[in-house]
């Protein structure tokens, strides 16, 4: 189980206190209970922990920027839960770019979506790409293209992505049960 000192518990009632923009490796936020927003929020380098039973559902915004996910264990109906569908063209979750810019998820149940022909994962913007990291967890990235980076690894866990489409130009593409 991740735990973390100075956290910022994000709940329905403190999501308008806390803002759509949260930053910095020094950020950590946990998500408890139901949350639900239609704007997009946007993260640079933040740590956001899916506590148990937990559900957030950023829809038609998504989550973008770059962060690391952190759900709190591999059974999958008790880790919290990520539901990022987008409709404005850019990725689901990410978006970022950049030359190491890391998107990172450790387990949780994870639904991404772009309905705009985007992708659901992803830190590249066509021309500077990132890499995405996926360590365990139920993770879907769908409608768009997948998931897409520089270097693409992915280890343990349950992944489904829609067109069968990873996109990882002249990097790596790792997967491993």
């Amino acid at each position: 189980m991740k735990t973390q000192d100075n956290v910022t518990v994000v709940t329905a009632e403190t999501l308008g206190a806390v803002g759509m923009n949260w930053g910095g490796e020094e950020n950590w936020y946990l998500i408890r209970g139901d949350v639900s927003s239609n704007d997009r929020v946007e993260c640079a380098d933040c740590n956001i922990i899916l506590e148990d039973g937990c559900y957030i559902n950023l829809d038609p915004g998504g989550l973008g920027g770059y962060m690391t996910i952190w759900g709190q264990n591999q059974n999958y109906t008790q880790d919290g839960g990520l539901r990022a569908h987008c409709r404005q063209g850019t990725s689901a979750i990410g978006g970022a770019s950049g030359e190491g810019v890391t998107l990172t998820i450790n387990g949780g149940v994870i639904d991404a979506a772009d309905f705009s022909n985007g992708y659901g994962i992803s830190v590249d913007d066509w021309d500077n790409y990132g890499k995405v990291v996926i360590h365990g967890g139920q993770i879907t990235a769908s409608v768009g293209y997948g998931i897409s980076g520089q270097d693409i690894d992915i280890t343990g866990g349950h992944h489904q992505r829609h067109r069968q489409y990873l996109r990882g130009p002249g990097g790596r593409l790792l997967l491993q049960q």
